[in-house]
């Protein structure tokens, strides 16, 4: 794993303010966050000049690759994922990373999910390996682990559709990415392998990702690793943009608001195919947060399985902002099983509901 030594300098000369676009920085006041000074004593690390320490450790599990700073960055094309990699990689090899980084480590290791959970608990469905499908359903760690309702709901609308489908969701293998994105780049090959083979032994059209970090993963990491899939691989909300037209859609009178989750809009770029889809459904069609698209918030992400409580600090403070605001907010959507679980852990009034947008779409079919 190597960092971008452009992207690195660029940042450790910065004197700029991106560190406000941090919500990890503004919740704890770690200047150790923010890239100017994580970058620098990265580097000063790799070049032996200083060495590692626990408190290093933690400011750097304590980048949630939120990606709001690129927003703010004043060089074009900034992509800071490789440098957060590659600093956790660092930490993680030298033992240095917070305790429960190495639980998930140990959990991947041996369940092959980021909770430890055994397989068998969901219900066992039999699938012909010798039968052509028309889809693959991969649902991912945080789907499969925190909002299986997402699965649920999708299943439903194929249904509706009359598709036939494959799933493995009784003994899915992690895809690998929460694991490259935590610094095990070894544990996330092997992963990669394991899933790249189970995927692979059936037949099908279309691979259909339902969390958005699989579906980054699969279409940027894993031809980099060895392992290039021969078939299509879409997002869910690709699929409802073809065959939204083919459901019976009940209009809604619903006030509806969108979060943009950080992998689906700053790291996908994949912020007004949601819209559309809620345009289907709904009669008011303003569905922008104060901050979207790319200066949109952040729920706390993945900080959510590493430092819990700042987690929920970060979602908290959105929902208490939209709050003071906005008074006519009833539904919260947003297309991310992390947003979805973050978001619905610090919800402390029945103000509005929160919904992913699939479980959204199904409720309103008739």
């Amino acid at each position: 794993m190597n960092f971008d030594k452009k992207s690195l300098r660029q940042c450790i000369y910065c004197h700029n303010f991106c560190k406000f676009s941090c919500v990890p920085y503004l919740a704890t006041k770690n200047q150790k966050i923010i890239q100017t000074q994580k970058n620098y004593l990265v580097y000063l690390v790799n070049e032996n000049k200083v060495k590692p320490n626990a408190e290093l450790g933690e400011a750097v599990y304590l980048c949630n690759d939120c990606r709001r700073c690129e927003t703010y960055c004043i060089f074009e094309g900034k992509n800071v994922l490789p440098n957060n990699r590659y600093a956790k990689n660092l930490i993680f090899k030298n033992m240095l990373a917070p305790k429960k980084v190495y639980d998930i480590y140990n959990n991947l290791l041996n369940s092959g999910n980021f909770l430890g959970r055994e397989t068998g608990q969901n219900e066992i469905r039999n699938f012909d390996k010798n039968k052509k499908y028309d889809f693959f359903i991969y649902p991912g760690d945080y789907v499969n682990m925190l909002a299986p309702g997402i699965t649920k709901s999708f299943i439903e609308i194929l249904g509706k559709l009359n598709k036939s489908f494959v799933l493995c969701d009784d003994d899915e293998v992690s895809d690998g990415v929460l694991a490259l994105d935590l610094g095990m780049e070894e544990l996330a090959g092997e992963l990669m392998e394991k899933n790249f083979k189970k995927i692979t032994q059936y037949k099908f059209d279309t691979l259909v990702v339902l969390n958005p970090h699989s579906y980054y993963c699969f279409i940027n990491d894993y031809e980099k690793y060895g392992f290039k899939f021969n078939f299509e691989i879409i997002h869910y909300i690709d699929f409802l943009k073809r065959y939204i037209d083919n459901l019976k859609i009940k209009k809604t009178d619903d006030y509806v608001k969108y979060f943009d989750p950080c992998i689906l809009s700053r790291g996908l770029k994949m912020n007004e195919s949601p819209r559309n889809i809620l345009g289907t459904l709904c009669n008011n069609q303003n569905f922008d947060l104060v901050k979207n698209r790319d200066e949109s918030e952040c729920c706390g992400g993945n900080l959510s399985l590493i430092f819990p409580d700042i987690s929920r600090t970060i979602s908290e403070g959105f929902l208490n902002e939209l709050k003071s605001y906005d008074d006519k907010t009833e539904i919260l959507i947003t297309v991310c099983p992390l947003c979805l679980s973050n978001l619905s852990k610090a919800q402390n009034s029945d103000r509005f509901k929160i919904y992913d947008l699939i479980e959204y779409v199904s409720n309103n079919i008739v």
